[in-house]
């Protein structure tokens, strides 16, 4: 949303506003929100998407002129993705997030204690053996 506010109007004419559906109570009930085979409403929400970064590109100047700072951050992110099969760094990322949101609460902080929870037990079913950390992030949740 922050990029968009830099988007001149024009280029997001007859585009809708983003909050358009409101992913979090999917999340909460550990579901979908847009679950496939997408349905007309979530297609056109998605297309729409699209044309929101197609905006933010055709209006913003990445730093330095060149997109090659782009691509070198963007190389350098899928080799840490890569080497790190668990996800743990993620996992470690949307706690941090998660602890920040339990003090607003919400849905949106129910939402990522879900995510966690569908992440660790993802860890467990394939037998990883990082109990202790895991347990640690557990309780929190």
């Amino acid at each position: 949303r922050r990029m968009l506010e830099q988007v001149p109007t024009s280029l997001l004419t007859n585009i809708p506003d983003k909050g358009q559906i409101d992913f979090d109570k999917f999340h909460v009930l550990n579901q979908r929100a847009m679950p496939l085979p997408l349905n007309r409403s979530n297609a056109v929400y998605a297309i729409d998407d699209l044309r929101r970064i197609e905006a933010i590109l055709k209006s913003q100047v990445p730093p330095g002129r060149s997109y090659k700072v782009a691509r070198a951050r963007t190389l350098q992110s899928i080799l840490e993705i890569a080497g790190d099969k668990l996800g743990l760094k993620d996992l470690r990322d949307s706690e941090m997030y998660f602890q920040r949101s339990k003090k607003i609460g919400g849905v949106r902080c129910q939402a990522k204690a879900v995510a966690l929870m569908r992440h660790i037990q993802s860890l467990r079913l394939r037998g990883e053996n990082i109990t202790t950390e895991l347990d640690t992030i557990e309780r929190d949740a």
